[in-house]
């Protein structure tokens, strides 16, 4: 497996640090995969990124893992979901233009990068997986840890927060009212691709009543006019920190998941 480190042009004239796994062999590979990374987590996330992309190179995928702007190992700048969609854009245009270029891209978003899966405008992408999606994010926004540190940006432009393993983040008033003027429920009912969601039954932080009820509002459609394969299911045990068995079953169905939609 050859890992590099790369640097991709944001569309705001900074630079996303990201890295590219891929398989040694000499033929390249049309397949790949991209992982969007958590709120306030970054493209290794405490080792489950690399693990997943890892797996996929095995069976002849390339993978790419990165930081959102602000994010990691990026230049600091104010957080915005808006800010979020922009760069897995950018970073699909970059698959895009490689030679040669990978022909099949897929998606796992886990958490917040989820959500940004959802919002990223690419309607070719072979299949989503959402990780425990971020989909109620409006009323996590609510609760005292998101709302804290904006309660004093009075002559301020944001708020700095706690970023383990990487300097702290910025948040400010955009990171509240760009999530406030979307219409996450209009997203689901429009969204026409395929996609597996995976959620831990014992997620605290994002509740499985909220990611049945996502499921049941983009399943809504009329199944006969879209051929979109699309499953849910639920990891026994799981919380919002998987890891050991319950982020090796994530692994597992993701990679099963993406491997029958790349190959049907």
């Amino acid at each position: 497996m050859k890992r590099t480190e790369i640097e991709i042009p944001s569309s705001r004239n900074s630079i996303l640090k990201s890295t590219l796994y891929a398989p040694d062999s000499a033929t390249s590979t049309p397949d790949m995969v991209i992982l969007c990374h958590g709120f306030s987590g970054d493209q290794h996330e405490w080792g489950r990124f690399p693990a997943t992309a890892e797996k996929f190179v095995e069976q002849g995928f390339s993978a790419l893992t990165f930081d959102f702007s602000g994010s990691g190992k990026n230049v600091r700048e104010p957080i915005t979901i808006i800010k979020q969609k922009e760069d897995l854009e950018t970073v699909i245009a970059w698959c895009q233009s490689q030679n040669p270029v990978y022909e099949k891209i897929s998606i796992i978003g886990l958490s917040f990068g989820g959500l940004t899966a959802l919002l990223a405008e690419h309607l070719d992408r072979v299949t989503t997986v959402f990780w425990a999606p971020a989909f109620p994010i409006k009323k996590k926004i609510g609760f005292i840890r998101f709302i804290a540190p904006l309660l004093n940006l009075v002559g301020k432009s944001h708020r700095e927060m706690e970023s383990p393993n990487n300097e702290p983040l910025q948040i400010g008033a955009d990171f509240i009212t760009t999530i406030n003027r979307l219409n996450i429920t209009k997203r689901l009912k429009n969204f026409t691709g395929s996609c597996l969601f995976l959620q831990g039954d014992a997620d605290a932080e994002i509740l499985p009543k909220y990611s049945r009820k996502a499921f049941r509002l983009l399943s809504s459609k009329d199944q006969s006019q879209n051929q979109s394969p699309r499953e849910y299911h639920e990891i026994a045990g799981a919380g919002h920190d998987f890891k050991e068995e319950h982020l090796t079953q994530f692994i597992e169905l993701s990679l099963e998941w993406i491997l029958r939609m790349h190959h049907v």
